[in-house]
């Protein structure tokens, strides 16, 4: 089977679109994960100060 000039260009087109798409997506995951991590962190952070805070206080 032969692949014309337009067949090659489309693939490459279809693989670049791919590639873009992937990217795309990890960079979307990996902005959740960080957020994620963020949030955590805040959460793990909160709950260790405010029982000191409450200690100091009742």
């Amino acid at each position: 089977m032969t692949y014309s000039h337009t067949d090659s260009l489309s693939l490459v087109w279809a693989s670049c679109q791919l590639h873009l798409s992937v990217s795309a997506f990890a960079d979307a995951a990996r902005t959740d994960t960080r957020q994620a991590l963020l949030t955590t962190r805040s959460e793990v952070t909160a709950r260790r100060v405010e029982p000191l805070w409450l200690a100091g206080y009742a």
